[in-house]
């Protein structure tokens, strides 16, 4: 009985957390489909969170810092490009840009460049600009699944911003720079030079591995040697 109650509850809170999410909707800019606006966070720097935001958005990709197209530590701004697959059907996804800028506590942000791709014999690539919703049921529920994902991942990013611990950022020049050097820890190594292709542990250190000829190794969460 105890635990059907709490499948319950986790029921009802997966509904309510569904329902409470913010919808960021399309617009049209300039003949392009975007979704742009702003988000305020409060009791952080501007260099924090830009940080936060950095580091979200290089966990997304697979590796290194493929997915960062542009990124100016000065001005606080970068760009990513996102892949999104569709809940719904395994051979829909959608790709698009997202561009991140901080300002006085606010997270300007712009999603542009949104594409539909389709898998399979009949398979497209279709920029949101060419899809007809008025006249074409299938093309307005791409645009209401791609607007929900958005959505969602916009919301995950500004709950990471929020709540993660971020590491202290000491070493701020050679991370602008992308090169990693000893002291460092892991937050500010990943910030500089991107995600590992494999990370392995022992008792004594940690070791992150770029490609065959790339290793950083940690002690006590510092980096202590590295080998290119």
């Amino acid at each position: 009985m105890k635990s059907s109650f709490s499948i319950f509850v986790l029921s009802i809170l997966s509904i309510f957390n569904i329902q409470a999410q913010k919808t960021y909707p399309l617009a049209t800019a300039d003949k392009m489909i975007i979704c742009t606006g702003t988000e305020r966070v409060e009791n952080m720097t501007d260099k924090d969170i830009f940080m936060n935001a950095l580091l979200w958005a290089i966990d997304k990709g697979n590796r290194f810092k493929e997915t960062i197209t542009q990124c100016d530590m000065e001005n606080l701004k970068y760009a990513t490009v996102l892949d999104i697959n569709s809940k719904k059907n395994p051979k829909q996804s959608y790709k698009c840009d997202l561009t991140i800028q901080i300002n006085s506590g606010n997270i300007i942000f712009l999603t542009n460049k949104i594409f539909s791709n389709t898998t399979g014999i009949m398979g497209s690539i279709t920029p949101f600009e060419k899809l007809n919703p008025t006249k074409k049921i299938k093309h307005k529920e791409l645009i209401e699944e791609f607007t929900l994902l958005n959505s969602s991942l916009l919301s995950e990013l500004f709950q990471f911003i929020r709540t993660n611990k971020l590491q202290p950022i000491n070493h701020l020049e050679s991370v602008s720079r992308g090169i990693v050097e000893k002291g460092m820890n892991e937050t500010e190594c990943k910030l500089a030079i991107g995600k590992p292709v494999d990370i392995r542990l022992n008792s004594q250190r940690t070791q992150w591995m770029y490609d065959s000829s790339t290793y950083i190794f940690f002690e006590k969460g510092l980096v202590t040697a590295i080998i290119k």
